[in-house]
């Protein structure tokens, strides 16, 4: 089972979408929980770190 973060990440891979690290940072505005460690290693892993 995937989650919506893997869900993210896999359309990023894709190129479906530009950024998972954008779109789970739009989810956690609208409610959404996303833990502040999580975004930051979404963060580091657009920069190719």
């Amino acid at each position: 089972m995937t989650g919506t973060i893997g869900i993210l990440l896999k359309a990023e891979d894709l190129g479906l979408i530009e950024s998972a690290h954008a779109k789970a940072q739009e989810l956690r505005d609208k409610g959404f929980y996303v833990s502040d460690e999580l975004l930051e290693n979404l963060a580091r892993k657009g920069k190719g770190e």
